[in-house]
């Protein structure tokens, strides 16, 4: 997708992508099974729907920053890209929102449970 940024007529490189992925799947699950770590486990639907949200959210605005967050960090940060400025700035606040929330929730669950 940089490369797009870049030169428009640039190919875009599927096979290479599906590629990197069946490679990446069999070799973390060659090291869990050569590790002695590999089990399937039943899936926890509460976990599950959690993951879905997270990567439907990081996958939509990974889609709304141009060129993604490689792009932003690499060249859009260091040349002060007003677009890329605002998207980390974003991304900086909204990362210490859900922290904080996260920890008043969390604390307020563990005060009511104690």
């Amino acid at each position: 997708r940089a490369a797009h940024l870049v030169d428009p007529t640039f190919p875009d490189p599927p096979l290479c992508a599906l590629i990197g992925f069946v490679s990446l799947l069999v070799g973390g699950i060659t090291a869990a099974a050569v590790s002695g770590k590999f089990h399937i486990a039943p899936i926890e639907w509460r976990a599950f729907g959690q993951k879905i949200v997270g990567g439907f959210l990081m996958s939509g605005s990974a889609a709304l920053i141009p060129g993604g967050n490689d792009v932003m960090l690499i060249y859009g940060l260091p040349s002060l890209a007003p677009h890329a400025v605002a998207a980390y700035t974003a991304m900086t606040l909204t990362l210490f929102l859900l922290f904080w929330l996260k920890k008043r929730v969390l604390f307020a669950t563990v005060k009511t449970a104690a």
